[in-house]
């Protein structure tokens, strides 16, 4: 076996274990490897899909569950296919990984302010 021939299993242990802090940098380092985009443009793309109020709910305390066949439906097989390239898992693998981790890692980046929901940015310059 060659050193990283298990590296989506790694990753997947990884996401699991990581704190919650850093999973934005995680999952942003992953889309962006896989030529997907930034965390960022994967919020706007969510966004312009009719996801926006799902998204939204992400930097709540309650958080809208979001399924691996909506992530597949909002972000192409291609890009879940890049995704699962990149990481070494099957394409059904990389569409529940990021269906698990994106709703928390949205989250935290938005707290954060390094993700801006375009929902919100009204919301910031309202009176």
């Amino acid at each position: 076996m060659r050193p990283f021939d298990d590296f989506g299993g790694t990753f997947r242990d990884l996401v699991s274990r990581v704190d919650e802090s850093a999973l934005p940098r995680l999952i942003g380092a992953a889309l962006q490897t896989s030529q997907v985009g930034d965390l960022q443009s994967v919020v706007v793309g969510l966004e312009k899909k009719g996801l926006a109020e799902t998204v939204s709910s992400w930097a709540e305390k309650a958080p809208t569950p979001f399924s691996a066949k909506e992530v597949e439906a909002a972000l192409g097989a291609a890009n879940i296919g890049r995704v699962a390239m990149t990481l070494g898992i099957p394409a059904q693998s990389a569409a529940e990984l990021l269906a698990e981790s994106l709703p928390t890692a949205v989250g935290v980046a938005t707290r954060s302010g390094s993700v801006v929901l375009q929902g919100s940015v009204g919301k910031k310059n309202a009176p």
